[in-house]
């Protein structure tokens, strides 16, 4: 998932002129940005389940700030295709194993943290949840979390989360 880091200015002469970049959870990519590219909004991407980055100086200062992950976030999502596999492939995926089967993927988007009780949506605009055809049995991955899909209009929600 990608999200877009802008720090406001005035940042302090001391501050800087680089800063280490840390998610609460996960991996984030990059790891360091300049203090030109957080006034200007870097894109990073990051895990899922991040809800936080600590910005922190490097240099005489070493300050940080803690900015929260908020609003509709936005990530790709693999998913099990629904047609016949090839002899010979494995049809059951599980929760960390793909097992061989034929994949799509769908852009989903969501808000607050991903893991147990968050609704998908396939719009911006959180107006269409994603359908899962109903089922719980079928596995589904963003980025090495797998999870269930369990699609009942108002209800709907990821369930068995696990980090892979």
């Amino acid at each position: 998932m990608n999200v877009i880091l802008t720090l406001n200015s005035p940042l302090g002469s001391d501050m800087g002129p680089n800063f280490s970049l840390t998610p609460n959870t996960g991996s984030i990519t990059p790891t360091t940005a300049s203090k030109t590219q957080l006034l200007a909004g870097i894109t990073c991407a990051v895990d899922p389940a991040i809800a936080s980055i600590t910005v922190q100086s490097i240099g005489l200062c070493t300050n940080s700030l803690v900015v929260p992950v908020t609003g509709v976030k936005v990530a790709t999502m693999w998913a099990v295709a629904n047609i016949e596999s090839p002899v010979g492939y494995d049809t059951s995926p599980t929760a960390c194993s793909e097992g061989g089967v034929t994949g799509v993927t769908i852009t989903v988007y969501y808000t607050g943290t991903l893991g147990n009780g968050t609704k998908l949506y396939s719009d911006p605009n959180m107006g269409n949840e994603i359908n899962s055809g109903g089922s719980t049995n079928g596995w589904f991955w963003i980025g090495g979390h797998s999870f269930n899909y369990q699609y009942v209009v108002g209800v709907s929600q990821v369930t068995n989360y696990t980090t892979c």
